[in-house]
């Protein structure tokens, strides 16, 4: 793709990035996941003002594949920096977003309503186990921590019932799916093991800060 290109020419005013200084490899990289955003915004332009409304499984799908474009380009732009490692940290969350829509798109209003689902209930569980952890604190601090909690505590009640009313929407009287909290039985849910054992296991390292790059630093540094 040239720096012509005009995908590349408005991606690179929104990011105030020079695209003709990149390699070919890149912009095309960059192209591409504009193509495919101008893709999805075409599918959906062509579907009805009724199917919109009628359907929120809709318009949430969108909301999902917009953040995975948002991350898919600033792990390239970052990669273009020259900034490896956060690239590599930032290309490992824009796996685990295309996983989700992938899982979600297999069983749309069932597992949209599990994932939303799964947040709050898991933000009140956070919530619990930090006050239990605050009630130990000395008593400023445990007055911090609480008010804290309490701020967390009205916010989550608020998107809760959120979810309660798109839920009702989404499934109704159905049976209630269960969101698979560990991101392998999600991998497993494509039938894709593989993956997860091979190019995610490997995207991992930075995000966990693995000793995996200093010993390849302290190996080049012993072998010259």
């Amino acid at each position: 793709m040239t720096s012509k290109d005009p995908l590349l020419t408005r991606f690179a005013a929104e990011h105030s990035i020079d695209v003709r200084s990149l390699p070919d490899a890149e912009r095309d990289e960059l192209h591409w996941v504009r193509r495919c955003a101008e893709a999805v915004d075409r599918g959906y332009a062509a579907l009805s003002e009724q199917t919109i409304v009628s359907d929120p499984a809709v318009g949430v799908l969108w909301h999902l594949l917009a953040r995975c474009q948002e991350m898919a380009e600033g792990a390239i732009v970052t990669f273009a920096a020259a900034s490896g490692a956060a690239a590599e940290v930032l290309s490992r969350a824009v796996v685990e977003r295309a996983l989700a829509i992938q899982f979600i798109i297999m069983s749309p209003r069932a597992r949209l309503a599990a994932y939303l689902r799964h947040h709050v209930d898991d933000v009140d569980r956070q919530i619990a186990q930090w006050r239990t952890l605050a009630s130990s604190l000395p008593d400023e601090e445990r007055r911090v921590h609480v008010e804290a909690c309490n701020y967390r505590a009205v916010a989550n009640r608020t998107m809760r019932s959120l979810v309660d009313r798109l839920e009702n929407e989404l499934v109704g009287k159905n049976r209630r799916e269960k969101w698979p909290s560990r991101i392998a039985e999600r991998f497993e849910g494509l039938h894709d093991r593989v993956m997860y054992r091979t190019m995610y296991a490997r995207l991992c390292s930075e995000t966990h800060f693995d000793a995996e790059e200093t010993l390849r630093y302290i190996v080049g540094k012993l072998e010259g």
